[in-house]
């Protein structure tokens, strides 16, 4: 069995994962891999240098993402530990008309602990379902007063929670 600190430390890891996706934060999403990681996402499969590397073209499609990582299932087998995971993302895609997009996926990991601290070191996705749709023209406006969420250092993460963002990339070079 895992410790329920590891079990919380994998999640913890998983969360910053997203964040630096949804944020554009390569530098934080690289330091979540272990050297020697490999990535099956999908239009890329190797070396996680190349994944973060070719992230950002993929992420140039869209407007704003949002992923979510739920129900981990976790496991020792052998001296290696795995994990089952349910992901969902919501992405507006840019374009005239925009859409909207929800996919649910797994996420199939397997992880090692270095220097106390676990870190991805093969990982890959299945697609189980997509949904597109328009965003809609509601009259009712209830986000025009509320900042919007950007992927980059603009994003309102940065100036409400700053000490939040210095704590998910410590030891990090800073944002540009």
């Amino acid at each position: 069995m895992i410790s329920l600190e590891d079990q919380h430390a994998l999640q913890d890891l998983h969360n910053r994962y997203v964040h630096a996706t949804d944020r554009g934060d390569y530098t934080l999403l690289r330091s979540l891999y272990t050297e020697d990681a490999i990535e099956n996402h999908g239009d890329y499969t190797g070396p996680v240098d190349g994944f973060i590397k070719w992230l950002p073209q993929a992420a140039a499609y869209f407007e704003s993402t949002t992923h979510m990582v739920s129900n981990l299932l976790i496991r020792v087998n052998g001296g290696a530990v795995e994990s089952e995971g349910r992901g969902t993302a919501y992405l507006r895609l840019k374009g005239e008309p925009s859409f909207n997009m929800i996919v649910i996926n797994r996420l199939f990991d397997s992880y090692k602990k270095i220097d106390g601290l676990w870190l991805f070191h093969r990982r890959a996705l299945s697609v189980d379902w997509v949904q597109q749709f328009s965003p809609g023209d509601a009259d009712l406006d209830l986000t025009s007063s509320i900042p919007s969420g950007t992927n980059g250092p603009d994003d309102p993460v940065y100036h409400n929670i700053p000490a939040l963002v210095a704590s998910l990339r410590k030891g990090l070079p800073p944002i540009k």
